[in-house]
């Protein structure tokens, strides 16, 4: 059977020019970058090179591309980092926040701090003056997501780091779901931002941090120097290279891949509402070219997730399993939508490698799927 992966919002396939990458750099690594000697001197060259890389695709300084193991580490060591050094304090984020800032936040309430999370409405992300009205004297930090990874909505980043930049108050943008979809610049006043190479065809367990070289952190990886002693161990070589390799294949792609990712958007979305005109698109605010939050009414998101996984279709429903029972997406139903249209809800999520045959191939086994699922309820009542 014809297997078709619209879930990249998960993880994104190896790109075959990283994979060639990542296979050479594992036969030349035998030095470790911080020794002196002849093999560590070349292993810290390929270091630069892809610190160099990627500094020069975001437009910002090598030495604030700081190496992890991927967002979730970089958002912990930037939240933990910023409010860490101080016993008190406040900080703004939202209730859709990906849960890498969400139970981090929370976890520093538990320890003493203040937390304001905003709400984002049926518009998908917080707007900049929410963001303005929350800010207090002893607000520290602000974290939202440039995109939300559920529905692809759109924070408006540049007036919320113009806030920011005039609060003097630090801003963690989570930039996930935003790299790789469509080129961007990084505002002045955003502070960090927090990057996965596995959304955007590298390898899984290695990111990235974009740390201005201003910004106070207190190391919670301590131990040697290594990058710029913001996050001691010794660095993962082969994904690092990697990841580089998949930058500078976005610097070719972009923004062409864009516009190819917009049409498909709209191919798959347009397919779907001619046969379902019921269906409901999660998020009104402006999307990212590669998301799509549909819901399809009276219909079970679960059952749906696993008609189209036996099609060869990978989706996501954006579920979790808590206590045995599967619940809706939490960002949904944080936005104020009915628990009946979160439940069932699909997420599908494209990527530049995705094909029109593929989307086309889609629309068809949704349309199998919930007609049958549909027909299944009438006949039941």
């Amino acid at each position: 059977m014809e297997k078709i992966y619209l879930d990249n919002n998960a993880s994104a396939p190896l790109h075959p020019q990283v994979l060639q990458a990542v296979l050479e750099e594992l036969q030349l690594t035998i030095g470790n970058p911080s020794s002196i000697h002849y093999f560590g001197q070349e292993a810290k060259k390929r270091l630069v090179k892809a610190r160099d890389t990627i500094a020069s695709f975001l437009g910002v300084r090598p030495n604030e591309v700081i190496f992890t193991s991927g967002s979730t580490e970089s958002n912990n060591m930037v939240i933990r980092g910023i409010v860490g050094a101080s016993p008190t304090g406040h900080i703004i984020t939202s209730e859709v926040e990906h849960s890498s800032i969400n139970s981090t936040v929370k976890f520093m309430e538990g320890k003493g701090y203040e937390a304001t999370f905003l709400k984002a409405g049926l518009w998908g992300v917080v707007k900049p003056d929410a963001v303005r009205a929350a800010i207090r004297p002893n607000t520290r930090l602000i974290a939202l997501a440039a995109v939300n990874n559920e529905t692809g909505v759109k924070l408006d980043v540049d007036a919320i780091a113009a806030i920011a930049e005039e609060a003097n108050i630090p801003l963690l943008i989570d930039g996930v779901a935003w790299i790789g979809k469509e080129l961007f610049a990084i505002p002045e006043g955003v502070s960090a931002m927090s990057f996965s190479g596995h959304k955007f065809h590298a390898p899984k367990g290695i990111g990235f941090t974009f740390i201005r070289s201003n910004l106070k952190l207190e190391p919670q990886i301590t131990g040697g120097s290594h990058e710029y002693g913001r996050r001691a161990g010794t660095e993962n070589l082969p994904g690092i290279v990697g990841m580089a390799k998949a930058i500078e294949i976005l610097g070719q792609e972009l923004p062409e891949a864009t516009y190819n990712m917009e049409r498909l958007q709209k191919r798959l979305e347009d397919g779907i509402k001619v046969n379902f005109p019921d269906v409901v698109i999660n998020g009104e605010g402006p999307r990212i070219c590669n998301t799509s939050n549909l819901s399809f009414p009276g219909v079970d998101g679960e059952s749906l997730l696993a008609g189209l996984d036996m099609e060869g279709v990978a989706t996501s429903h954006g579920s979790a399993c808590s206590a045995g029972a599967i619940e809706p997406s939490r960002v949904l139903l944080s936005m104020g939508i009915s628990r009946e249209i979160a439940q069932s809800a699909i997420r599908f999520s494209l990527s530049s490698m995705t094909t029109e045959h593929e989307i086309d191939r889609a629309i068809e086994a949704v349309t199998s799927i919930v007609k049958r699922l549909r027909d299944f309820v009438v006949t039941t009542k």
